[in-house]
């Protein structure tokens, strides 16, 4: 009896121990070769922790690898990319060559420079006259402190005549003449009259020199009438306008022959334009201004007509 109840224990044991291997045999097949749990490997390597790469067993068919990519960084292949459309460039722009090498740019034809001669005909205000005559209006520099304004009258080639008072000039042999604010041109001396105080300069060159045309038509008076110039103070090179009309004439303009007018003149005024308004039109070079209150003087177009044309004949340009 005791013989059977020893051979039905070692059948059991040898039973349990096939169980013990079984377990340890499935334990082995279900651990990764890394070792951990979940998703984190025990390896120090940085991975996309959104994709899961599961380890292939040691046994069996390999299971299939499913990539999850989150959508924000999924992308088109490049061969089902839509091809974008190729449109004509538009005129003017840079436009590549079929082959390597430099782009060919496009550009357009410029134009030869013309001179910036004002527009004629009436204008609105004083504003608008300024806007229209500015580039042919300029500032007179004489040694080391004399300034006052003046204009161009008239060109030639790239020569200019530019109209002044005397006195702006009188004893400098250094003077200067700034065209557009900016511009600046020494000038010839080619004449003057200090009984008329009247002087005429040249300077050169410029190929868009602004010329202002005479008004040929004397004034009468009550017209209105607009001053011009570079008055002084500061830095500012600015042109400046006062309004005012034609007044009677007094002594001072009867002895001179004067154009007596309202217009407001400032120290830096002299040698500037008068203008008729609305037709913007020069009627005379302002000179100086009186002891009574609002009564001011330019010298008239035609007093001195003639001894421009002659002055202005003193420079041969070739």
């Amino acid at each position: 009896m005791r013989g059977v109840l020893l051979g039905i224990l070692i059948a059991v044991g040898g039973m349990f121990g096939l169980c013990t291997l079984l377990v340890i045999a499935v334990g082995t097949m279900a651990a990764p070769e890394g070792g951990g749990t979940g998703d984190t490997p025990s390896s120090g390597g940085v991975q996309n922790p959104s994709v899961r790469q599961p380890t292939p067993t040691s046994g069996g068919e390999t299971p299939s690898v499913r990539t999850v990519i989150p959508e924000a960084t999924a992308q088109t292949p490049p061969s089902q990319r839509p091809t974008p459309s190729v449109q004509d460039p538009p005129i003017d722009q840079t436009t590549p060559t079929a082959g390597p090498g430099t782009p060919t740019v496009r550009q357009p034809t410029p134009e030869p420079p013309t001179t910036a001669t004002p527009e004629p005909g009436p204008v609105s205000d004083a504003a608008a006259l300024v806007q229209r005559v500015k580039d042919g209006i300029v500032k007179v520099e004489a040694g080391w402190s004399a300034s006052g304004s003046g204009f161009i009258f008239d060109i030639e080639g790239t020569t200019a005549f530019v109209a002044t008072n005397h006195h702006v000039i009188e004893d400098e042999s250094s003077i200067n003449v700034i065209v557009r604010d900016s511009r600046t041109y020494e000038a010839l001396v080619l004449g003057w009259d200090a009984d008329r105080d009247v002087a005429v300069l040249a300077i050169c060159c410029s190929d868009d020199f602004a010329v202002l045309p005479w008004e040929e038509i004397s004034p009468d008076v009550g017209d209105d009438v607009v001053a011009v110039g570079y008055p002084r103070g500061g830095q500012n090179r600015q042109v400046t306008a006062t309004i005012g009309v034609i007044a009677e004439q007094d002594s001072l303009s009867r002895r001179f022959d004067f154009i007596s007018h309202t217009a407001p003149l400032n120290p830096g005024n002299s040698g500037g334009p008068l203008f008729s308004f609305p037709d913007g039109k020069v009627l005379g070079i302002n000179t100086a201004r009186g002891t009574q209150v609002l009564s001011f003087y330019a010298v008239p177009f035609q007093a001195v007509e003639e001894q421009l044309a002659e002055w202005r004949l003193q420079l041969v340009v070739p």
